[in-house]
């Protein structure tokens, strides 16, 4: 209650079963007493343990241009499921390689598989920057996890 103002509401000890749809009323002091209320659908995600485990299939992971970078990103599972996002140098790739869905567990009896992608791009002089072509995989998730 100490953290909730007169336009927010701070919710704890939630789980994905809190999911659903949500009312809110406001009611006046005397002596109108008027009362005016709005619902809401709320949806509660899981976000990952960690962040995303990328893997070079060359070691030492020296590259040049002109070679073909092959590598993999894993996340572990989580519902809804991430996206998972290649970047080098910081910027997105054009073309993203799809997400898989892989390893299956269960969580609160659902299914719920580990996120995987390959990627597997050939290297150009322009993904160098002073030498150096930094890799990043990213996980997402509808705009309130990165």
């Amino acid at each position: 209650v100490s953290q909730s103002t007169g336009s927010e509401v701070y919710l704890l000890n939630l789980s994905r079963a809190s999911s659903g749809k949500y009312k809110c009323e406001v009611l006046a002091d005397y002596p109108s007493f008027e009362k005016d209320s709005e619902y809401a659908t709320m949806e509660v995600v899981d976000v990952p343990a960690g962040p995303p485990e990328l893997r070079v299939r060359r070691h030492p992971p020296i590259y040049s241009a002109d070679e073909v970078l092959m590598a993999s990103c894993s996340s572990p599972g989580v519902i809804p499921p991430p996206k998972l996002i290649w970047y080098i140098n910081g910027e997105k790739l054009l073309n993203q390689p799809p997400t898989r869905f892989v390893q299956p567990r269960y969580d609160n009896h659902k299914r719920v598989p580990d996120q995987w992608s390959d990627l597997n791009i050939h290297l150009k002089h322009s993904h160098f920057q002073d030498g150096v072509a930094k890799l990043t995989c990213a996980a997402t998730l509808q705009g309130v996890y990165l």
